[in-house]
């Protein structure tokens, strides 16, 4: 396979994948009031960005097995469509669900991508 094509899928995959928790994680602080007691701000800083901690989850996940990554971004893609059950408009879709295929899409690529390694030797970065 081409090393250089290898590596822009690799960090593609792994960039966009920070783009969208860090955009969740944006969205998700506007509804927090922090001008309440610590612990239920706590409280309610869990409660908003459980869905942030899912994708962190994910793409940790995904950081090391791409394959598996790729599995986890289609079934959060495929949540968040069965989540969207009333929406009518596809625009809703093209910037909700596309960017979570889009990443599996990649990593799924970046897995396949990868060289096999002779047995006893680290897996490597490309």
């Amino acid at each position: 396979m081409n090393p250089q094509l290898r590596k822009i899928f690799y960090w593609s995959a792994r960039m966009l994948g920070i783009f969208l928790v860090t955009a969740v994680v944006r969205q998700q602080m506007h509804g927090i009031d922090l001008n309440l007691p610590l612990a239920q701000a706590l409280l309610e800083l869990l409660s908003h960005l459980w869905m942030t901690l899912l994708l962190a989850a994910a793409l940790l996940i995904a950081w090391r097995w791409e394959i598996v990554g790729a599995i986890i971004y289609v079934l959060i893609a495929g949540f968040i469509v069965l989540d969207m059950k009333g929406a009518t408009d596809p625009v809703y879709y093209l910037f909700f669900v596309v960017p979570y295929a889009i990443v599996a899409l990649l990593f799924l690529i970046s897995g396949l991508m990868k060289t096999p390694t002779p047995k006893g030797e680290k897996d490597g970065v490309p």
